[in-house]
């Protein structure tokens, strides 16, 4: 297993596990957007909004996977970057949910 599928895969576990262990104490509705007084606002039902992350994360997984290396080019490292950003925005929102 290439050392990029296996960061994707960690990444896709984790941010599930804090998904499904953060859902029991989140509100009924999360607060998708902060704006710069501090006031949360554009709300987003919250199975919907933990979903969408781990969904992308798959996806570009999936991306990682399907297409061969030789024709990806050198986008390992940016793949993963942009995983990793989503995960930490993903986790990021969840608390401060909480």
């Amino acid at each position: 297993m290439e050392r990029t599928t296996a960061a994707l895969l960690g990444l896709l576990a984790v941010a599930t596990i804090v998904s499904v262990a953060a859902y029991p104490s989140l509100p009924g509705e999360m607060a998708m957007h902060i704006d710069v007084s501090g006031d949360m606002s554009n709300y987003l039902p919250t199975p919907i909004a933990l979903i969408v992350s781990p969904l992308v994360i798959a996806g570009i997984l999936i991306y990682n996977m399907a297409v061969p290396r030789d024709q990806r080019g050198r986008s390992d490292m940016g793949l993963l970057m942009l995983a990793g950003v989503l995960f930490l925005v993903h986790v990021g929102f969840i608390f401060l949910n909480v």
